[in-house]
């Protein structure tokens, strides 16, 4: 029998095949603490976290059936990749599962943001009619800064030039645009011309996003970061 811990959330439909593999015997512990984590490992063959879990040194190394890790999302700083390689362990996530839904939710964001939504909300609930304040602007004919351009970033871009924006990327490497309209930039090119800027990159060494970078914007630009919170300064 193959034991499978299933440690956060995750879709009834997903959860209903798993259980439904022969030889796959499921047990679903949300909220464990390291140490609740650490005693439940023991005997079970691969773990299914979210974000909301941590799979630790200390947790690895009480897993001694441990085969398998699994994030069901993008990022994997949740999970000690070093300490599950030493161990042979198999480190997986699911890169494309949510990259229409996080670029849905970028637009969301931005329109909310150019159109004053939040601030509209509250004034009408105080039973005031701010039209003039709170009158916003269009996303046509504005720069959009994308800074990550993989599966999100390109959903993103797609959506952008319906809109009838500019896009403008930044990448460590050379993107993949296939017959979009998107310009690959330095991003201090990107930081000068952008309007609105969206992040969409893996937690990093350092902030992307500093006072140096704050400097090189233009004034009023709105930035939507849908990636983690330690990447803007």
């Amino acid at each position: 029998m193959t034991k499978i811990l299933i440690a956060d959330g995750m879709d009834k439909a997903a959860l209903e095949q798993l259980r439904a593999v022969p030889g796959f015997e499921i047990t679903v512990a949300k909220g464990l603490s390291e140490a609740e984590l650490i005693a439940a490992v023991p005997g079970t063959s691969a773990v299914v976290v979210r974000s909301a879990s941590r799979i630790t040194r200390p947790v690895i190394e009480a897993g001694t059936d441990l085969k398998v890790l699994v994030r069901a999302g993008i990022g994997l700083d949740n999970i000690d990749r070093d300490a599950a390689k030493e161990k042979g362990i198999f480190v997986a996530n699911t890169p494309a599962a949510t990259s229409i839904t996080v670029a849905e939710h970028t637009f969301g964001l931005m329109l909310g943001a150019v159109r004053n939504h939040a601030k509209a909300v509250l004034s009408m609930k105080a039973h005031n009619w701010d039209k003039k304040a709170l009158e916003g602007t269009e996303l046509y004919g504005k720069i959009l800064g994308i800074i990550g351009f993989g599966r999100i970033g390109l959903e993103v871009a797609r959506r952008a030039l319906a809109f009838g924006m500019t896009v403008l990327a930044y990448d460590i490497i050379p993107i993949k645009t296939g017959d979009l309209a998107v310009k690959q930039v330095p991003l201090d090119d990107l930081l000068a011309a952008a309007d609105l800027i969206t992040l969409h990159v893996p937690k990093q060494a350092k902030p992307i996003l500093g006072e140096a970078e704050f400097a090189k914007m233009k004034t009023g630009v709105i930035i939507v970061n849908v990636a983690r919170g330690g990447v803007v300064a």
